[in-house]
C-alpha cells in the first residue's frame, strides 16, 4: 500500500499530469498547507501540493540566500527549471516570508505563467474579515472558467 504512494510522490508531476488529462480539468498548484484545497476543488481545479526534490536548488541562489529554507529554494528552483508548466495556476497564502518570496519570484520569472495566461493568486491569511473573502473570491474566479 505505501509503495503506491510512494510511487505517486516520486512521479508526481508525471501523476499530476494524467490526472489533468484523465479528468480534463485544470491543475492548481499551492505551495503552503494553509490553502484550503476546497477551494481549489469548488473552483472546478485540482489542487497539487507542491513538495522539494533531492536536487540541488542551484537556479533559486539568483534569487534567495542561500540559508533560506530548503523547502522555498527547492520549489522556485523546480518552477525556473520549468517542472511546473503543466499547472494552470499556482496558489498560497501569507504565510511564510521566505515562501513568500519564492512565490514572488515564481510569479515574476517564470515565463509559462505570463505566456500561457495563467494566474498566481495569492491568498490573505483566513480570517473573517468580509473584505478579504470577497477579494478571495474575486481571484478565484478565473480558475472556474473554462
Amino acid at each position: 500500500m505505501f509503495s503506491y504512494f510512494r510511487d505517486i510522490v516520486d512521479n508526481r508531476h508525471d501523476h499530476a499530469k494524467s490526472l489533468k488529462k484523465k479528468n480534463n480539468k485544470k491543475i492548481i498548484g499551492y505551495l503552503c498547507s494553509y490553502v484550503p484545497e476546497e477551494i481549489v476543488y469548488a473552483a472546478g481545479g485540482i489542487p497539487i501540493r507542491l513538495f522539494s526534490n533531492e536536487e540541488f536548488p542551484s537556479l533559486s541562489e539568483n534569487f534567495m540566500q542561500n540559508y533560506y529554507c530548503t523547502f522555498s529554494r527547492s520549489i522556485l528552483h523546480q518552477g525556473l527549471a520549468g517542472e511546473f508548466d503543466y499547472m494552470d495556476g499556482l496558489v498560497t497564502t501569507y504565510s511564510c516570508v521566505t515562501m513568500r518570496l519564492a512565490f514572488d519570484n515564481l510569479q515574476r520569472e517564470c515565463k509559462f505563467f505570463v505566456a500561457k495566461g495563467k494566474k498566481p493568486i495569492s491568498l490573505p491569511a483566513l480570517t473573517s474579515a468580509p473584505w478579504e473573502i470577497r477579494n478571495s473570491q474575486t481571484s478565484l474566479w478565473p480558475l472556474a472558467a473554462a
